[in-house]
C-alpha cells in the first residue's frame, strides 16, 4: 500500500467540488420575483435598478420622488442638527424645534430656497468643480432638479412661485405688492422723480 496520494482521484474531487460550488453560486444569482422590476435578467429592470444604486430610491416603496427627497433631506437635516448643535427633535427633554413636524411645503425654489438647493446641491456642485479642469464652484441641485422634472412637479414648482391658480399671490411670499392706486411715492420733490 503506498502513502502516496492518487493525484487522478484529488484531482477528479476538486472537479467535483469546483462545480459545486459553481452550480450554488450560478443558482443563488437566480431568483424568482417581479419579471418587470426586480429581474435582472430583464431588460425593464436595468433603469430602476440605476436609480436604486444611484440615489436609494424605489418607486414601490417610497412613493413620489418629490416625497423621498425631501424625506432624505429631513434625515439630513435632522443628523447635521444632532452632531453640529446638539438639537435633537425627538428629544422630549429639549426645546421644541418649529416647523420641523409641519407637512412639506410646495417643492419650489421660492418658499425656501436652501431648501431646494441643500447639502447635496453643494457636494454635487464639489464632485464636479473638483472633476472639471475650470474649478468653478456652482451649486447643483441634482435631487431637486429631478423631483421637479417628475410628473406633477413643475406645476407643483410653479404653484410655489406664483401660487395657487385660485389665489392671486402666493401664500408663501410675506408681503403682498400694492395696488397701483395704493401706490404713494415718497418724495415727489425729488429732481428724478417723473410724474405728473
Amino acid at each position: 500500500m503506498s502513502l502516496t496520494p492518487n493525484k487522478d482521484r484529488s484531482v477528479t474531487r476538486f472537479g467535483a467540488l469546483g462545480a459545486v460550488a459553481l452550480t450554488a453560486l450560478i443558482a443563488s444569482g437566480c431568483s424568482t420575483s417581479d419579471p418587470q422590476r426586480r429581474n435582472h435578467w430583464n431588460f425593464q429592470s436595468v433603469a430602476p435598478s440605476f436609480v436604486y444604486h444611484a440615489t436609494g430610491y424605489r418607486a414601490e416603496e417610497d412613493g413620489t420622488y418629490r416625497e423621498f427627497q425631501w424625506q432624505e433631506k429631513r434625515h439630513i437635516n435632522l443628523t447635521l442638527r444632532r452632531h453640529l448643535l446638539n438639537s435633537n427633535p425627538y428629544n422630549p427633554r429639549q426645546a421644541e424645534v418649529p416647523g420641523y413636524f409641519d407637512e412639506r411645503p410646495p417643492h419650489s425654489i421660492l418658499p425656501d430656497p436652501f431648501n431646494y438647493f441643500h447639502v447635496t446641491a453643494i457636494v454635487a456642485g464639489g464632485v464636479i468643480s473638483g472633476a472639471t479642469a475650470a474649478h468653478t464652484f456652482v451649486p447643483i441641485p441634482v435631487d431637486s432638479i429631478v423631483a421637479t422634472l417628475q410628473p406633477g412637479g413643475l406645476e407643483e414648482f410653479w404653484e410655489g412661485i406664483a401660487g395657487p391658480a385660485e389665489e392671486p399671490i402666493s401664500p408663501y411670499t410675506s408681503e403682498v405688492p400694492p395696488t397701483p392706486d395704493e401706490f404713494a411715492v415718497k418724495n415727489a420733490n425729488d429732481p428724478l422723480y417723473v410724474g405728473n
